[in-house]
């Protein structure tokens, strides 16, 4: 903030920067924020350990763990991957993955939104968005069809998945999870390749977004789900 404030008084700018840092000091309580990919993944996996459901998530494909047809998901998922197995990223993030919390259960009452867009570039590339978008090696053919299948084989994700029409993203880079408790975790890759995430415990923000993305189905934002059927199978024939 200091850098667009309009005066050259030395005194004034003064005032003005310590004003800002009392006010980031009084909120830090509200929000959490990091950009190192360890930093971030301490944060999700603290937010999981806790037992708090998600309510909504947005991203350009589907949730990971929708589309885990079972144990062998998460190793196929990065053993073609271009990154060193033992670095301490790569290992966090496998414990999350295999944490109790990130498996789909049926009573799970999330919703996931993602576009038409990233669950074809899944299909026909085998890359995802977001920021697992980081790794560029495609995931092989048989792996693809396993987890579109797997979608349809727990119908929808137990009807969690929905496809929207039109993307409510402004990148494809975004991971978005509006928490049950109205704690909003946001993590996305940059354009410089840098892992950055937000985390806000700011209960109106969370429930103006939770009222949001609620919205969506009702405005039929998105495919029905005889439609998303569909188009998942039209995906697996092309495979």
């Amino acid at each position: 903030m200091s850098t667009f404030i309009s005066t050259e008084n030395p005194e004034v700018i003064h005032s003005y920067q310590q004003e800002f840092q009392k006010i980031l000091e009084n909120s830090s309580r509200f929000f959490q924020q990091s950009d190192s990919p360890s930093q971030i993944l301490e944060i999700f996996g603290s937010i999981m350990n806790t037992n708090i459901t998600t309510n909504f998530a947005l991203e350009s494909h589907p949730c990971l763990a929708l589309m885990s047809y079972g144990p062998d998901f998460v190793q196929a998922l990065f053993e073609n991957r271009d990154i060193d197995h033992s670095n301490s990223v790569y290992t966090q993030l496998v414990s999350i993955l295999k944490q109790p919390q990130f498996a789909f259960t049926e009573n799970d009452t999330s919703c996931n939104y993602f576009t038409l867009n990233g669950i074809r570039k899944f299909a026909q590339t085998g890359l995802l968005d977001g920021p697992y978008s980081y790794h560029q090696t495609p995931l092989p053919k048989e792996e693809r069809r396993k987890s579109i299948q797997h979608i349809l084989d727990t119908d929808m994700g137990g009807e969690k998945c929905k496809i929207l029409k039109h993307s409510v993203l402004p990148e494809t880079g975004i991971h978005l999870e509006v928490l049950s408790d109205y704690s909003v975790f946001l993590c996305f890759l940059s354009k410089e390749d840098t892992f950055m995430c937000v985390y806000l415990k700011e209960t109106s923000i969370g429930q103006a977004l939770d009222d949001y993305l609620s919205s969506l189905s009702e405005e039929e934002a998105v495919y029905t789900k005889k439609e998303a059927r569909q188009i998942l199978l039209g995906l697996l024939e092309q495979l």
